[in-house]
């Protein structure tokens, strides 16, 4: 998997697993209002700023993403509140 934009109009998904895959933007996420977790294990991202607002996600796995900087991280520990950003294995 390489492109997210297929999902953009799954307005019901709630858990989406995309680890260890090609995939690099995530705006399309921008517009799943529903979605609670996401698995991006090992995957080249380098932006998660479209998931700040997303209301309803409080779990994000992103271990082995090395392209993230921490302060990428660290705002989006930010914006879930609550929730939780795993980092780590």
């Amino acid at each position: 998997m390489q492109d997210l934009e297929p999902l953009r109009e799954i307005q019901s998904l709630v858990l989406l697993k995309a680890g260890f895959t090609a995939v690099q933007n995530l705006s399309p996420l921008e517009s799943l209002p529903l979605l609670e977790k996401l698995y991006l294990w090992a995957t080249p991202i380098q932006d998660l700023s479209p998931l700040f607002h997303l209301p309803k996600l409080y779990k994000v796995f992103i271990p082995l993403c090395n392209k993230l900087s921490p302060a990428q991280i660290s705002t989006l520990k930010k914006h879930l509140h609550q929730g939780q950003v795993i980092t780590e294995a």
